[in-house]
Parts: C-alpha cells; structure tokens; sequence
C-alpha cells in the first residue's frame, strides 16, 4: 500500500487496514505490513502524547527501512554469486560484468575491488536506522523533514534545491538535501554509510558481526562519532533512543513476504 496524503488521518486510517503490533515483531514472529508512507503526515506535532507520535513514526519508517535492506540484500546476493564465480576462476559473462559494475557504481568503488564491495554492499539495522531518523528529524516533525522528506539530516554542498539551515555555525556553506519521497531518503542514508569514508569503521564492525554474530544496531551505533559535531555524545543518544524505545527488537524484523534471508 502507498500512502500519499501527508495527513496523520490518512496515514492512521491505512495502518488500521493493515494493523501489527510492534511488541510483536522481530525473528520468527509477526511480519510487517507493505505500507509505504510517500511523506511524513504534516499534523504529527498535532499528536498529544509523545509516546503516540513515537508509534507513529516508527511504524511509518519501519516498513521502510526494511524495503531498503530487502534491495541491499538481493544486491549482496548478487555480489556473492559474481565473487564465488571469479574466485574460481570463472570468466563472467559479458551481462555479469555489467552487473558487478553496476554495483560498484553504486558502491562507489572499482569493479575489481572485491575486498571493499563485499564490506559496503550491507543492510543498515532498523533500530539504528530508526534512532538515527528519531534524532535527526525530532521524530518526523522537524521542519526538513516534513518539507523535504530529510530524515537524517543529510548535507549538501552543491547549492541547488537543498533546505537551507535557519541557524548554523557557518551560514550558507551547506544545505539539507531534501528529497522527492521518503524511501529515497532511507536509501540515499543507507548508500551514505555504506560508501562514506567516515564511516569506515561501521563497515568492519557490521563485517566482524556478519561472521560472528548477529547485526544489531546497539553494536555498530559507536562506530557513528562522525556522524554528528557531537561525537561520542551523539553515539551515546543513539544507543539511549535504541534501549529507551525498545528498537532492538525490531532488527530482527521483516516485510511480508521477504525471503527468510533477506
């Protein structure tokens, strides 16, 4: 289901079409409903208990955040088939080659840097993503957010349509990108961490864990210092949104229909 009026009304009246409990979901439990929200409802500051609004949000950018993980996840099934082949030796077909570099495009990297398309092409947990879009977008009522579909504040430097900051530190060096609907906001974060050299050490934590634990956000969100001027302050609200709003139960999440490994 699309969701495209930006009204909480609207976007209540949908969910009740498709309910789920959030207590509810995670690994091999109930599955996310396909509601795909185009923008943020205008009226969420109108939403009197916190606690409501908080709901709301997360169910709204949940579905999501997983869209996203499920493309990343077919794309690093691909990379896998493509690396196994030339591993052994294989010569990929001319279709093949294409794909691998279609995917280091994406990635930013060369066709034949395996090493570093194998630590970018990642899924993002849902409960740091989630913290990340809380934080960044005051919980989907900050002014680029609901009039650029910006939920993590990502900046530009090119000029061009981007949201200029009413306060900055340095005014008119950079603007917040806005975007034409929110899923390419979650792509455009994910693609950011996965490809940004800031983020680096995400890259290994979450390529540490992939071969020896699960992917928990709460693990890769002190890689994330660079994220914010505010360094370890910001990873340490990211790690208290997470505890705080019970998000570590939802990396285990997935959208109706979703392969069971992807």
């Amino acid at each position: 289901i699309q969701i495209r009026k930006t009204s909480y009304v609207s976007l209540a009246r949908a969910l009740n079409r498709t309910p789920y409990d959030l207590t509810k979901i995670g690994a091999n439990a109930e599955a996310v409903p396909r509601v795909y929200a185009a923008s943020l409802p205008r009226d969420l500051k109108a939403i009197d208990k916190a606690e409501d609004r908080k709901r709301i949000f997360i169910k709204l950018t949940l579905p999501l955040i997983l869209r996203v993980n499920d493309h990343i996840t077919a794309q690093r099934k691909l990379f896998t088939r493509l690396r196994t082949g030339i591993k052994a030796g294989q010569k990929l077909s001319s279709k093949d080659q294409r794909r691998l570099e279609d995917l280091a495009a994406i990635y930013r990297t060369k066709p034949d840097d395996l090493t570093t398309l194998d630590r970018r092409i990642g899924i993002i947990p849902p409960s740091l993503a989630i913290a990340q879009a809380a934080v960044e977008s005051g919980w989907g009522t900050s002014r680029f957010a609901i009039n650029g579909n910006a939920l993590f504040g990502q900046r530009t430097y090119g000029g061009g349509s981007g949201l200029t900051p009413k306060k900055t530190d340095a005014p008119g060096t950079f603007k917040v990108e806005r975007f034409p609907h929110l899923y390419r906001s979650v792509w455009e974060y994910a693609r950011n961490l996965n490809t940004q050299s800031a983020y680096r050490a995400l890259r290994e934590r979450r390529t540490a864990l992939r071969s020896g634990g699960s992917m928990r956000g709460a693990a890769l969100a002190p890689t994330l210092t660079a994220y914010s001027e505010k360094g370890t302050e910001y990873t340490a609200l990211l790690a208290q949104v997470i505890a705080g709003s019970k998000l570590g139960r939802l990396d285990g999440a997935k959208l109706q229909g979703s392969p069971k490994d992807g």
